[in-house]
């Protein structure tokens, strides 16, 4: 600015007509000139925006984050953040701001059309559609086939799962008195597994679930088998004798049904067969 004089621009923000108004001082106090000028687009300068979301799929109860990125924008530029169902052409406000961010959180398990509108300072507009795919939330339910078991009896466990994309399952079995778990089926497509008990008593069965969008569900069944197990009281009638001589091998059992059938064997006590 010279000594003599100051100037103020107005509306010289956005594209059309703004003033410069020329105010005098000191020996050109009292004078005052506005002079109007245009101002113009550049249209060489395309006004575009990239948006994407983050992640691109999730599960209910997560957010989303949406990103919008201009290019050759005059600022300050504005973004309308909006969503709506795939295939549905209603679109639902998610906010109105000048972050070139903004959070989703989604109310239902669906997929999502996202809609990211931006206008600049002198009014230019783009827009981009996205997509955000919405799963349901993993859950796991297991059955057997009776609601008691007598031993021997075979027990089908079958796993349900609900939510969760491509999901696998395992079967898992411990006894009551057992520190550890057995493996009946490692993961697998197949969503049921028959498994027969060795000993009565109570058990508890462990199905895993776990599907490709990374969730995981466990659920636990406990599982009762009665009876008893069958024993053998088989005798011999001398632990030593002389070679030539004889002794009697004497087949009993106990807890079993029915009518017993014995099978008898032997082998030199310092052979394997």
């Amino acid at each position: 600015m010279g000594t003599d004089y100051t100037v103020e621009y107005k509306n010289n923000i956005k594209v059309g007509t703004a003033s410069a108004v020329i105010t005098g001082r000191n020996a050109y106090s009292g004078q005052v000139k506005t002079v109007n000028f245009k101002i113009v687009l550049n249209t060489s300068q395309v006004f575009s925006i990239t948006a994407s979301v983050s992640p691109a799929s999730i599960i209910i109860g997560s957010s989303a984050t949406i990103n919008v990125k201009p290019s050759g924008a005059i600022t300050p530029v504005t973004y309308l953040y909006q969503y709506a169902p795939s295939g549905s052409s209603s679109w639902t406000k998610i906010a109105s701001s000048s972050n070139t961010s903004c959070a989703f959180k989604p109310g239902e398990a669906k997929t999502y059309n996202i809609k990211v509108s931006a206008t600049d300072n002198p009014g230019r507009t783009a827009a981009q559609t996205i997509s955000l795919k919405v799963d349901s939330k993993l859950t796991g339910s297991v059955s057997m086939n009776k609601a008691s078991y007598s031993l021997g009896e075979s027990v089908v466990i079958t796993a349900s799962q609900q939510g969760g994309t491509g999901v696998t399952y395992a079967f898992y079995a411990k006894f009551s008195s057992a520190t550890s778990w057995t493996t009946l089926q490692d993961f697998s497509s197949v969503s049921h597994y028959n498994y027969v008990p060795k000993n009565p008593g109570e058990y508890t069965i462990l199905v895993k679930f776990k599907s490709t969008n990374g969730q995981n569900a466990e659920v636990y069944k406990t599982l009762n088998v009665t009876g008893t197990v069958l024993s053998n009281n088989s005798s011999v009638s001398s632990g030593s004798v002389y070679l030539g001589k004889s002794v009697t091998l004497k087949g009993a059992a106990a807890n079993g049904s029915g009518s017993y059938k014995y099978a008898y064997f032997y082998k030199p006590q310092s052979s394997s067969s």
